[in-house]
């Protein structure tokens, strides 16, 4: 059998966060991008305060100074207002990175959702063999992978072409034992 979903518009949300360095402890959200109904959405964060300034590393943020974050970040408060009507009443939200979005999710004070990656309903075997299918399609289409819209749309896509071929009998087994 295979899945329901037949069209884009219809896979759930996807947020993905490009972050300020490598290291996770180390790292706060620059930009997020949204895929949901079909559409994709991305957004600028202004660094707070307390936040580890002091770890930016320029190339993650697409060459940009992190003064640029600062002049054209959108607040904590105006982010979570925005992705929580985005994101309406999904229940499950799908993320890259099952170790560095949810601790954004929380960082940005969006604990309401449930946050899972992406990897539950497609059939790469782990996250490296995602991310290389990614950067390879990124590169292909010649878009920018500091482009936070162009890789949750890129990612979106490819969950979609996943998907098309996933045994709906076994996407339900990993929800089931994921507590989906």
């Amino acid at each position: 059998m295979t899945t329901p979903i037949t069209s884009i518009e219809m896979l759930p949300p996807i947020v993905t966060f490009l972050s300020s360095h490598y290291d996770m402890g180390l790292s706060f959200p620059l930009t997020v991008g949204v895929f949901v109904n079909g559409q994709s959405h991305s957004f600028i964060v202004k660094p707070e305060i307390h936040w580890p300034v002091t770890e930016y590393e320029q190339h993650y943020g697409g060459g940009k100074p992190l003064s640029y974050f600062y002049e054209n970040g959108i607040s904590l408060g105006n982010l979570k207002t925005i992705l929580t009507k985005l994101i309406g009443n999904s229940e499950v939200i799908l993320c890259l990175r099952d170790d560095y979005d949810p601790r954004f999710f929380h960082l940005l004070g969006l604990n309401n959702f449930i946050i899972k990656s992406v990897g539950l309903i497609d059939n790469f075997n782990n996250y490296d063999e995602r991310l290389n299918e990614l950067l390879k399609r990124v590169e292909i289409k010649g878009m920018n992978i500091y482009s936070v819209e162009e890789v949750v749309s890129t990612l979106a896509f490819q969950t979609f072409d996943n998907l098309k071929f996933n045994d709906l009998d076994l996407l339900l087994k990993s929800c089931k034992e994921n507590n989906l």
